[in-house]
């Protein structure tokens, strides 16, 4: 996997992370999860595109 398909498939995870976040209102554990795995994902994302060569 390159960089960018790993920046790509991050930005995918924190999305799906913050439609989770977004349906979890009753439940504050489960949200603060989902929001602690969209941070980490947009992290990730940001470290691959970071790492990914330019051309």
């Amino acid at each position: 996997m390159s960089f960018e398909q790993a920046a790509e498939r991050a930005d995918e995870a924190a999305g799906i992370a913050a439609i989770a976040k977004a349906h979890l209102d009753e439940d504050r554990g489960h949200k603060l999860l989902a929001e602690s795995v969209e941070i980490l994902a947009h992290a990730v994302a940001a470290l691959a595109r970071a790492q990914a060569p330019t051309t």
